[in-house]
């Protein structure tokens, strides 16, 4: 296993090509008297979420971006993130979603969690 590489913003170790961006946009619900229902925007704009993925990593690595995300993990916490659009957001790491699957002796494989965008406005 190789490494993948320093850090493109602040994560210790580049996730592998093929994160997967989403889009969710906020709405409120206004139930009337009548039968119908009017939905309405509550945010301005959408909050981008990344699923990043390393098919491979050693377990330094591991152990590093798992550090890396406990410390970022809360609303208070963000960090800047370079996306591959190569865009740089600020993003919040959601507590508990780091994961991977033993390969072989330390050898982490599928590790996956995801980052969301933190709207200041």
């Amino acid at each position: 296993v190789t490494d993948e590489g320093a850090a493109v913003g602040t994560l210790p170790v580049n996730p592998d090509f093929g994160e997967e961006m989403t889009v969710q946009y906020f709405t409120a619900r206004a139930d009337f008297d009548a039968p119908y229902v009017q939905t309405f925007p509550t945010k301005t704009r959408g909050r981008r979420r990344w699923k990043c993925r390393h098919a491979a990593l050693t377990s330094a690595d591991a152990a590093t971006i798992k550090t890396f995300l406990d410390s970022h993990a809360g609303p208070l916490y963000p960090f800047n993130f370079t996306a591959f659009d190569g865009a740089t957001y600020l993003v919040r790491y959601v507590e508990g979603s780091f994961g991977f699957t033993q390969l072989a002796p330390a050898v982490h494989g599928q590790a996956e969690y995801t980052l969301i965008e933190a709207i200041t406005d």
